[in-house]
């Protein structure tokens, strides 16, 4: 299966999938895995048996079979991205190492659809990345058509939890541990790049509003990561990226009484 043939319902309605991740990529925008889409059987296998039906599909075989399609579901770790700094990069890429060689068992929560706008290069496809003035298309009609004509490069979005260990009673969030960590940074909703855009996100309040609730445990957990020094945190350069942090820190170890009433009684 590839992300677009997942449908923009599944997206909304906030749908889980399950799967192996079978690769892991951590660029200088985003973390992406690579992620083997299971059946309601191939949940029950174990690794090795997995790997050994893999060995004879014909789609593994025969690439040509298969071609024009990906095999696995290309994911997108909703709510955190990489250090700006590339020399800590590598720091996200360690952390997931064990995911790729273990082709661990996750589950995916699917958010939102990332699509590639097509360019005036590919011919008879070119969508603009804004809807048209015209009453004629609305935005939901305009994303539809840019899903269905960007087939190629789609990304999900997605919440991913994984099982560290066979007893766990409740699973691992993956973002929340890797900022919990010091391994990678809370999105801050940075501008989508001009060449893709979100799409099929959940439009109703009760679901924004518990995506605002993530998001702001998501802060405190980096909050405590810069505190108490994890992972890239403990380079000074990296540090320096987040002078906000740093000043509140400071306001936290040295001020007195006095200034923490008068800051309280400003509002701040």
């Amino acid at each position: 299966h590839s992300v677009a043939e997942i449908p923009s319902s599944y997206f909304r309605r906030r749908k889980t999938l399950y799967g192996r991740v079978m690769n892991v990529t951590v660029s200088d925008r985003s973390i992406q895995l690579n992620v083997r889409h299971l059946s309601p059987i191939g949940m029950l296998l174990p690794k090795t048996w997995l790997q050994t039906l893999m060995r004879y599909n014909p789609a593994e075989i025969v690439p040509s079979i298969n071609a024009g399609s990906s095999k696995d579901l290309v994911i997108e770790l909703a709510g955190v991205r990489p250090s700006t700094i590339p020399a800590q990069q590598y720091r996200a890429s360690q952390a997931l190492e064990s995911f790729q060689r273990d082709n661990a068992f996750v589950s995916l929560q699917l958010m939102s659809r990332r699509v590639l706008i097509p360019t005036d290069d590919d011919a008879n496809t070119h969508v603009s990345a804004t809807p048209p003035s015209s009453f004629a298309v609305g935005e939901a009609q305009h994303d539809e058509l840019l899903v269905e004509r960007s087939v190629q490069g789609q990304q999900a979005i997605c919440r991913l939890r994984h099982r560290q260990r066979a007893l766990q009673l409740y699973p691992t969030d993956v973002a929340e541990s890797l900022i919990a960590s010091g391994h990678a940074i809370v999105d801050e909703g940075i501008a989508t790049a001009a060449t893709s855009k979100v799409v099929d996100a959940a439009q109703d309040v009760k679901t924004k509003r518990r995506d605002v609730e993530y998001m702001e445990r998501l802060g405190m957990m980096e909050w405590e990561a810069i505190k108490r020094r994890k992972g890239m945190w403990s380079v000074p350069q990296v540090r320096e990226t987040r002078k906000d942090v740093l000043e509140e820190l400071e306001f936290q170890k040295k001020a007195n009484v006095l200034q923490r009433l008068f800051r309280w009684m400003r509002g701040g």
